[in-house]
């Protein structure tokens, strides 16, 4: 079983510029830091500045520890 999440953008798309910031803020440091330790469940992020916005603790029990900077 896996769980693939990603983000597009349609080529179609009306507002392509507004769509690319929302990715953009998605992927932030701070933002990855909230979706690691998310109420619903707890997971690495492919950011590996998102660590230092962590509590250390959460980060050790992520095994992003290491990451932080």
């Amino acid at each position: 079983m896996t769980w693939t999440e990603a983000l597009v953008i349609a080529k179609d798309s009306k507002n392509q510029a507004l769509a690319k910031k929302y990715c953009q803020w998605v992927v932030s440091p701070e933002i990855q830091a909230r979706l690691a330790w998310a109420n619903a469940f707890h997971a690495t992020v492919p950011n590996a500045k998102a660590a230092n916005f962590m509590k250390k603790e959460h980060a050790a029990m992520l095994k992003m520890d290491n990451w932080i900077i």
